[in-house]
């Protein structure tokens, strides 16, 4: 019996370590698995290249409402953008040196690491020893340095512009694969920059297998990716950005990226604009082909208290109706109760409507969405709130079980110019990453094809 129970353990464990070993095997052969993003199949290949900004109405129409990345490749360099030569660290240190900027401690993007603020010349004296990262809204003493590109000049783009922020490094930095609720040009001063992107069609596969709702990004190690943890980013089609010094990047409304900075200088400043789903030509007051950059100072730019009721409830409302771009009321009706998360009563549905319906024709357009006074519906219909607003205890709890759910009002540590800040330098260096290996295509900045038209 004895031989019997020894054998029949041996037979067990035998079983046990083949079958482990044919697991470990078949997750070694998928193309990928534990390799950085973008090694799981070739790019469908690089976005559209243009020479200039677009005119606003050719941006609005042909990449903002059909979702259509590009670069503009070296338009920085017509001295229309004075931050692209004015910024060197001299420069910064002299005119902004007593400026507090907010810097995160980690290269590898972690939304739960600890965040500071400190001044820009204690800043520029560690960031080359160091894996500190600077993301700060430029300042108001900046803003001169910056110009808005004319893309974003009329038909409703310049009063969406909501936030400009810089991004400065010494390289090596890796993003988190997210999605952003704006429309983003990104302008690169300096360095380089590689971005995965996949189209916000995929939405179903990069959210399928643990994805951070509440901060709009995906657990994934984008330096290691689990393919059998994420095994929807399997054949996942993605497209390739490589970013100069002096070039200008559109991420779409919604599109999942993930950036990879080289080593060396990198400094970038972006652009964060509402997203809008009409564009008005009766406010473009001349010709756009005579348009020039706009200083960012002569700007105003919405703050979040400003922006946050009528860009909120405009946005919540056409999620809602998705493609709709003419909406009666029985339409409206089904809509928003599919997002409401308590009964709404027909008549203050109706109430609703009425009050985005300026021309009381019964029809709802996209011009009457981007033209309401929201205030309206808390001031007439007084349980508007309460519509769409959980306010009991389980939905407290699950915000507060999100990994990130203090990410955006944890307080970053105060660092003074006397400060020691040792506990920063000498960071472990990161490995540097490449997407032109023989498993991802072969791709330089020359050989990019406008191939995304065809494929979108």
């Amino acid at each position: 019996m004895a031989v019997f129970h020894v054998g029949k353990y041996n037979f067990v464990y035998f079983l046990s370590s083949y079958f482990t070993f044919l697991s470990f095997t078949a997750c070694e052969n998928i193309p990928g698995h534990l390799k950085p993003l973008g090694h799981h199949r070739k790019s469908l290949g690089g976005v559209t290249l243009l020479k200039e900004f677009p005119s606003p109405t050719d941006f609005y129409e042909n990449y903002i409402a059909k979702s259509v990345p590009f670069i503009v490749k070296g338009v920085l360099e017509n001295g229309q953008f004075p931050a692209y030569k004015l910024w060197t660290d001299q420069y910064l240190d002299k005119e902004y040196g007593s400026l507090f900027v907010d810097v995160e401690g980690g290269k590898k993007e972690d939304r739960n690491a600890q965040a500071y603020t400190m001044p820009m010349s204690k800043f520029l004296q560690i960031y080359n020893q160091s894996n500190v990262y600077m993301v700060h809204d430029v300042a108001t003493e900046m803003k001169a340095d910056i110009t808005i590109p004319v893309s974003l000049q009329c038909g409703g783009l310049e009063k969406a512009i909501k936030s400009v922020i810089m991004w400065f490094s010494s390289g090596g930095t890796r993003s988190v694969l997210h999605n952003d609720g704006l429309d983003n040009i990104n302008c690169l001063l300096d360095g380089n920059k590689d971005l995965i992107m996949f189209h916000k069609k995929y939405k179903p596969e990069i959210e399928a297998d643990h994805f951070v709702h509440y901060g709009a990004y995906s657990s994934v190690d984008v330096e290691a990716v689990d393919m059998e943890k994420f095994p929807k980013l399997r054949d996942l089609p993605w497209y390739m950005a490589n970013m100069t010094k002096g070039d200008c990047l559109f991420i779409p409304y919604q599109w999942y990226h993930q950036v990879y900075s080289h080593s060396g200088r990198n400094l970038a400043v972006n652009i964060w604009s509402n997203h809008l789903r009409w564009f008005d030509k009766t406010v473009c007051k001349e010709s756009e082909d005579k348009l020039k950059p706009k200083s960012l100072k002569n700007t105003e730019l919405k703050n979040d208290e400003e922006s946050s009721l009528d860009d909120e409830l405009r946005d919540m409302f056409l999620d809602a109706l998705d493609e709709l771009t003419n909406v009666n009321f029985e339409e409206f009706a089904v809509r928003i109760r599919l997002i409401a998360v308590n009964e709404i009563p027909d008549d203050a549905l109706t109430k609703m409507f009425d009050i985005i319906d300026n021309d009381k024709n019964g029809m709802l357009t996209m011009g009457e969405f981007h033209t309401c006074d929201y205030d309206e519906m808390f001031e007439q219909i007084p349980d508007f709130e309460s519509f769409f607003t959980n306010n009991d205890q389980d939905a407290v709890d699950d915000k507060n079980d999100q990994p990130d759910n203090n990410y955006y009002t944890k307080q970053p540590m105060r660092i003074e110019m006397e400060d020691d800040v040792s506990f920063l330098l000498n960071p472990k260096k990161s490995l540097e990453v490449t997407l032109n290996d023989e498993n991802i295509q072969e791709e330089t900045n020359d050989q990019i094809k406008n191939t995304v038209r065809e494929e979108l």
